[in-house]
């Protein structure tokens, strides 16, 4: 009988990543985060700066899997904590990534707000 062991932050980090880059701006934050590589890049850095709980489960029993821990699991202290670190990360990240996203990221224009070109 085989195992695999499952982290059971990375919901945990998942939800509280998404609840805080809504109340970041459209543009350019939460673009950038849309990419699958920024958001890995994000938790991986999030993940490597807390505490992880693992659990090991049967690969053949499907009752074996455990609920999912949610945020609420966690106590206020430590919730806490992974949201700061969650601020950091986005902060970090994104200068750390600033060239990709401004590559990858189509800046924001209000329309009407630049004149326009087509009568010369």
């Amino acid at each position: 009988m085989s195992k695999t062991i499952t982290n059971l932050t990375l919901p945990v980090v998942t939800e509280v990543v998404e609840t805080v880059l809504e109340l970041y701006p459209d543009h350019p934050y939460q673009q950038a985060f849309a990419s699958p590589d920024l958001r890995d890049k994000l938790i991986a850095h999030i993940l490597s700066r807390i505490p992880n709980q693992y659990t090991a489960i049967d690969n053949d029993d499907d009752d074996s899997m455990p609920s999912q821990l949610s945020s609420s699991t966690y106590g206020s202290e430590l919730k806490l904590q992974i949201e700061s670190i969650v601020y950091d990360g986005i902060q970090h990240v994104f200068t750390a990534n600033a060239e990709w996203i401004s590559h990858h990221v189509p800046e924001s224009v209000t329309a009407g707000t630049d004149p326009s070109h087509w009568f010369g």
